[in-house]
């Protein structure tokens, strides 16, 4: 099949996810444009999120080692490196340089290590954990699996359309295309992901669903009905469960299993066919039971008219008879066939197996072998020539070989079981398990309850009768009615393909049916039923694929984001002005200075302090600004290279004083009982307070 998933509806929006756990079951899927926009979205949120924790790291950190006493130019420059940078790489690369700048003596060294490295350690974890969340953002996304959701789910009602004669008459003309086309499409896809490993296999819930393989395996017949009693080939699903193999997005009490196996043994022939002889003409049958409608006395299941041999030694062009492969069923329920739905009755060797036989008959017509064959079921080491060559003279003759038998018949079971809430059916017949699964696991259903999802895996004789030759994995070695040589098991592999084939065009159903594309004939949509209403999120809301065009979301991982960020910002904003109504309610007004030194530090204030000269204004937001037409000093660079104020007529110089250790306690609270209304440095002390000349406040 085309492995674009745009052909089936997808639902955008918010959905439980029930192969998630817990509260991490809530998905929300979007458009891959939307999408991607969500993750820049996230990825740039948490980045201002993480910024805003780094301010609430510096405010705690600035408090925290907030003193009035003296302190030296490592202090004051920590604490402004804090006050000012505004995530952690700027606050990492100003300390490293801080740290390093203060390598002049080993005493100074030691001191800048001590005191700048754990906040630099700090920085460096907060700045690498920001640059993990940042790209753990996009970890939201689950990926590419989503929900399909249509309007026009259903499945055809066959009995009401055969219960219509004017549609009766139809039915099979239409079924049997629409047939055919799905198994071409699932044989494709057989071929394609589960026999080979294509990376075009990414839209079913599962590449390929199980399979496990038992090529020694034993007789499921009679000894003497089989050729091999040990060489046989077993297929198992194992069981696969609804919600982790077929993807259906079931609740636990609507969760099951399904188990589906295949054991297939190529037949004898030797004491099981005779000459027939019907309206003049001698034909070789087999007989392994009665076929339905046979109103002659053959009591065959196949008859091959042994005087048509198709010669393989004509010297001229004429039609390939290639290989022509068809498939009879015989239904079976408790233990027995099924009459009116069994195409034959086995006989009584063919009866013991507890399943659905199958008889696959290839027929090889003048297909012949390059070399002998010893596969035992593509029997063919009969001597024989052909010609190779253009039509002339010089035509070579070439020794190939013929098929031993005009017949190679193979016998297969099909076995089924249903488990529900820790209850199975155990292996059986189709019939037998549905009933089953009504009986004992109470699973019916007006619209297809869960006994369907054993039908929508194709029943062997409808896939091999819809493919025909194209099942056989033997066509791939063939040119014309030429076969090249073939390995001793050849006939595992057409086994293999063909239960690849129903696995396969089972995931196809599974998707078809909810999105409403299991046809687009119109005279079958006419007869398209759905579910009840009660049963709709079952079978209509609940396949899960993966589409390329959509990306889902962890929506409880969003929330967490964006509700854990805000909180951050919120914080990250509140913070400053929080602490200073409780400091100015709880604390007396002697033991404010970290929330005046935090004024006071911030790069505006520092820039005023540098021209304390001017006259200043405490305009909106602490921000300090000047008198119209004022105009500040430029910089220049003294004799050691040290940037300072240029001041005309003054000699820039750097001067060093010896003060006092700590602050005249009484000029503090002095301070701050007068309205702030100019930050300056203290000629006293190299803390900052709040002075009472004339600085007007704006608006």
């Amino acid at each position: 099949m085309d492995n674009d998933s745009s052909e089936f509806p997808v639902y955008t929006g918010v959905w439980t996810n029930w192969s998630q756990r817990g509260a991490f079951r809530s998905t929300l899927t979007l458009s891959r444009q939307d999408g991607a926009l969500l993750i820049a979205f996230l990825a740039f949120f948490v980045t201002l999120v993480g910024a805003q924790a780094w301010r609430i790291v510096c405010f705690v950190f600035f408090h925290f080692h907030s003193t009035s006493l003296k302190q030296d130019a490592l202090y004051h420059q920590r604490q402004a490196v804090v006050r000012n940078s505004a995530s952690p790489i700027g606050g990492v690369l100003s300390l490293a340089r801080i740290m390093y700048a203060w390598k002049t003596s080993p005493e100074s060294r030691k001191k800048a290590f001590r005191r700048i490295l754990p906040l630099l350690l700090l920085s460096i974890v907060m700045a690498a954990a920001l640059a993990v969340a940042s790209g753990l953002s996009s970890q939201v996304a689950l990926g590419t699996e989503v929900l399909i959701r249509s309007d026009e789910c259903g499945i055809v009602d066959l009995a009401a359309m055969l219960t219509n004669e004017t549609a009766s008459i139809n039915a099979t003309a239409l079924l049997s295309p629409m047939v055919a086309r799905r198994a071409e499409v699932a044989a494709d896809y057989a071929q394609r992901c589960y026999e080979s490993n294509s990376s075009d296999c990414l839209t079913f819930f599962k590449k390929a669903l199980p399979m496990h393989i038992t090529t020694n395996a034993s007789c499921p017949f009679d000894d003497n009905l089989c050729l091999s009693q040990d060489s046989n080939i077993m297929i198992d699903t194992g069981l696969m469960d609804s919600v982790e193999d077929l993807g259906l997005n079931n609740p636990p009490e609507s969760r099951f299993q399904m188990q589906y196996t295949l054991q297939c043994a190529p037949l004898a022939t030797d004491g099981w066919k005779s000459n027939y002889t019907y309206n003049g003409k001698l034909y070789t049958s087999y007989q392994y039971g009665v076929t339905v409608g046979d109103y002659t006395d053959c009591n065959c299941t196949v008859a091959v008219e042994a005087d048509t041999d198709h010669d393989i030694d004509t010297p001229f062009y004429t039609q390939a008879a290639e290989y022509s492969l068809n498939a009879i069923d015989a239904p079976f329920s408790k233990g027995e066939p099924v009459h009116g739905s069994s195409m034959f009755y086995p006989v009584p060797g063919l009866t013991g197996h507890g399943g659905d036989l199958v008889v696959v008959v290839l027929f090889p017509q003048s297909m012949t072998f390059s070399g002998p064959s010893r596969d035992i079921w593509y029997k063919a080491t009969t001597p024989a020539h052909t010609w190779l060559g253009a039509l002339s003279e010089d035509m070579n003759i070439v020794d190939v070989y013929a098929a031993d038998e005009p017949v190679w018949p193979m016998g297969c079971v099909e076995k089924y079981q249903m488990c529900k809430r820790g209850v199975c059916t155990g292996l059986g017949s189709n019939i037998d398990t549905v009933q089953a699964i009504v009986e004992d696991l109470d699973a019916a259903s007006d619209f297809i309850g869960d006994s369907s999802y054993l039908n929508w895996k194709e029943g062997l004789s409808n896939l091999l009768n819809s493919l025909s030759r194209k099942s056989l994995a033997s066509r791939f070695k063939t040119w014309g009615s030429l076969q090249a040589p073939l390995e001793p098991n050849e006939w595992h592999k057409d086994v293999i393909h063909w239960f690849a084939t129903q696995l396969s065009g089972l995931q196809l159903r599974l998707v078809q049916v909810p999105s409403g594309t299991l046809t687009d004939d119109p005279t079958l949509n006419q007869w398209m039923t759905g579910p009840s209403p009660d049963e709709r999120q079952d079978y209509c809301n609940s396949q899960k694929i993966y589409s390329p065009n959509h990306i889902s979301f962890s929506f409880l991982g969003i929330l967490i984001i964006v509700v854990g960020g805000g909180l951050i910002m919120i914080v990250s904003v509140t913070i400053e002005p929080t602490t200073a109504f409780l400091k100015r309610k709880l604390r007396p007004k002697s033991s404010r200075y970290a929330q005046l030194e935090w004024r006071g530090t911030e790069t505006l204030h520092l820039q005023r302090l540098a021209h304390e000269e001017v006259e200043w204004m405490l305009g909106s937001w602490d921000i300090p600004i000047t008198t119209p037409g004022t105009k500040l000093t430029s910089m220049t660079e003294d004799s050691s290279r040290l940037p300072c104020l240029d001041r005309t007529g003054e000699t820039c110089t750097v001067e060093t004083q010896s003060q006092d250790n700590s602050m005249d306690t009484s000029l503090v609270e002095q301070v701050i009982e007068e309205v702030p209304t100019r930050s300056d440095t203290d000629e006293s002390s190299n803390t900052i307070v709040e002075r009472g000349n004339p600085l007007q406040v704006t608006d």
